[in-house]
């Protein structure tokens, strides 16, 4: 495949997209270290240096693939929050931020990798805008925990939702294994452990949750 030079808006956006859409496919199915922009390139079938003329590295592609998964998943969660009264049950707040990141497996595929994108290869400039952007969602979603429990701090919030990634990306990656892990985690059924990411993630934000109000009081 030969591209053109992408002159107009839409033509550049349309371009980022197909290299964003060819990029995930391989983050889905291959170990990160693994995909190299001449993979991407490859994939697409076009050489490296159209590449570049939209991103300089594989981390930056990766972050802006990241960025816009996570602004689905943030408008989907404040959405869902909004249609709580004041001082839900932590429970029903669980079980919801758990049903919208199921809603999201995209961003759960791309969580664990996060730490390590954010490591190499991408600028200063690029990093500090993707950071300042992404800690502007996370403290949106820290004060609507906040709007929802009155005595909480936007501290205790931030704490909160950073807690609730952590479970999630930890957790997804331990659920979806395979099959050889799925039958030694099923020995241990015998003692009543539940081990599914919709449980024990969405227990875990529940008891996060309960710990900061306790402490409130």
């Amino acid at each position: 495949m030969t591209w053109r030079r992408a002159r107009s808006k839409e033509q550049i956006e349309f371009r980022k997209k197909e290299i964003l859409d060819a990029a995930y496919q391989l983050f889905e199915k291959k170990e990160y270290e693994s995909i190299s922009l001449n993979g991407i390139a490859r994939e697409l079938q076009i050489s490296k240096p159209s590449i570049y003329r939209y991103f300089s590295s594989r981390e930056e592609i990766f972050l802006d693939i990241y960025s816009h998964v996570f602004d689905l998943f943030y408008e989907n969660l404040i959405e869902e929050f909004s249609t709580f009264s004041m001082n839900p049950m932590p429970e029903h707040v669980g079980n919801c931020w758990v049903k919208v990141y199921l809603n999201h497996e995209k961003l759960l595929n791309l969580m664990p990798l996060l730490g390590i994108a954010l490591e190499k290869n991408s600028s200063e400039s690029f990093l500090r805008t993707f950071k300042e952007k992404n800690i502007q969602l996370q403290q949106n979603i820290a004060g609507k925990i906040v709007e929802l429990y009155p005595k909480l701090t936007i501290q205790d919030g931030f704490y909160i939702q950073y807690y609730a990634f952590l479970l999630a990306s930890s957790h997804w990656s331990l659920t979806n294994t395979d099959q050889v892990m799925e039958n030694i985690l099923s020995e241990y059924r015998y003692m009543n452990i539940n081990y599914s990411f919709e449980y024990v993630v969405s227990r875990g934000i529940e008891a996060h949750i309960k710990d900061f109000i306790g402490n409130q009081t």
